[in-house]
């Protein structure tokens, strides 16, 4: 059955006519009436006291969060903080709880923190959305070898480079491969970077670190000129 309830969508003032089709009975008739929607609901605003931060991913525990207000007539407001929902336009970067607002850092990149109090709110009018943009970094990583250019004989004694790896920490430690560009002229272990000698030639030996949430991509290469003087024996 048509009933004529009412719906309310905006405010504002509209028009609300009720008519009938007449009969052989019943003449046409419709009346009208204007119905006037006003909001009553409080106005909140919205504030991050920072709108850009950024922070190492390695120090996420550490990081100290932006503060988050609800401002009713210029003051904080514990109910109006309460309706207020956030969201991230990146969770693999940050994750964000709705109702709560609290945080969690998930790997680097950018993301943007949203508040805001949705058109359902009984209590508030609609407020928002506000942003606090996010960078999560990896930290730079140097990796170099001195000298860059060592001279080897096979089967002789000869020393490896130094590998210097800035900053010094156990995961790029731990994490860096070797790899030999030639393997016919000497091999490389993938772990400790020890060489063993095959025959004369020219080689680079590379030091890579692939990266990880914490830190950058990194690599480093020496050249290694191999000799061999070793005698040919003359076969007659």
């Amino acid at each position: 059955p048509i009933t004529g309830e009412i719906t309310r969508l905006a405010v504002g003032s509209t028009t609300i006519t009720a008519a009938i089709s007449g009969d052989a009975t019943y003449p046409d008739n419709a009346d009208s009436y204007i119905l006037t929607i006003t909001d009553s609901r409080e106005e909140v605003t919205l504030v991050f006291d920072k709108w850009d931060v950024s922070c190492p991913f390695r120090l996420a525990d550490e990081f100290v969060w932006p503060t988050f207000s609800a401002l009713v007539d210029n003051e904080a407001d514990d109910t109006a903080r309460y309706f207020v929902r956030f969201y991230s336009s990146n969770e693999d970067v940050v994750h964000v709880d709705e109702v709560y607002g609290v945080h969690e850092i998930q790997g680097p990149g950018e993301a943007d923190i949203i508040a805001e109090i949705p058109a359902d709110c009984p209590l508030y009018k609609t407020a928002g959305p506000v942003k606090c943009h996010v960078t999560i970094t990896q930290v730079d990583v140097t990796m170099s070898f001195s000298p860059t250019s060592v001279d080897a004989e096979v089967f002789g004694e000869f020393s490896l480079p130094q590998l210097t790896i800035d900053p010094i920490d156990l995961e790029l430690i731990d994490g860096t491969t070797y790899s030999s560009g030639n393997k016919d002229v000497a091999e490389v272990d993938e772990t400790t970077g020890e060489v063993t000698l095959y025959k004369a030639g020219t080689v680079e030996i590379t030091a890579s670190f692939a990266g990880s949430y914490n830190f950058k991509a990194a690599s480093a290469s020496y050249t290694l000129n191999v000799t061999d003087k070793r005698l040919t024996p003359l076969i007659s």
